[in-house]
């Protein structure tokens, strides 16, 4: 490894030890860690390896158990909450938000462009006027690339999301949803 890029895997590491609680073995590659808060509402259980962006406002939590993988160019954003069990592997380029980024009411947009510079974008999120719901995704749950989890969504234990389904509703334990909207197109017998 040459030194720039050992300079670049240190300084994302530093980026998530200013801002985060990490776990013992925390593996990170090139990805960062925005916490609009003064505290660390950001915690990574053991033995994670992390390529994700990590957004997280002043009244946001992220909490990611043991055991994870999170692939490169991953985005969570958390204005509520986002939890995310153990055993868990989430593909590249997945987005997972707990909010709508932006109020649905056109006036409400208007005054919040209005009244927010463009420089604070992610403290957009904590208007009252954006649609927000806690995300939890089980243990064991496989993530597949360019997936999109939204907001109020809650994936069972075990389940798994297909490359590119965007997943607007909740999933059963052992399920495995594609599409758009995700829908249950098998049921899984671990037996």
């Amino acid at each position: 490894m040459n030194i720039l890029a050992k300079l670049r895997k240190y300084k994302g590491k530093k980026s998530f030890l200013n801002g985060a609680l990490l776990g013992i073995n925390f593996q990170n590659s090139v990805n960062k860690l925005t916490n609009t808060g003064n505290k660390i509402n950001v915690t990574i259980g053991d033995n994670c390896t992390c390529g994700a962006d990590v957004f997280c406002t002043k009244e946001g939590k992220i909490q990611i158990g043991d055991n994870c993988w999170i692939g490169f160019g991953t985005k969570i954003r958390a204005s509520k909450s986002i939890v995310i069990g153990n055993n868990c592997a989430i593909s590249t380029e997945v987005l997972i938000q707990d909010n709508n980024s932006h109020p649905i009411s056109k006036t409400q947009r208007r005054e919040q462009y209005l009244n927010y510079n463009s420089r604070q974008g992610i403290d957009l999120w904590n208007d009252e006027t954006v649609e927000q719901a806690n995300i939890i995704i089980g243990d064991d749950v496989w993530i597949g690339f360019r997936a999109m989890i939204l907001k109020g969504v809650t994936l069972g234990n075990g389940s798994i999301v297909a490359a590119g389904a965007v997943v607007t509703k909740s999933v059963p334990e052992n399920c495995i949803v594609a599409g758009n909207p995700a829908k249950v197109v098998k049921e899984i017998n671990h037996d």
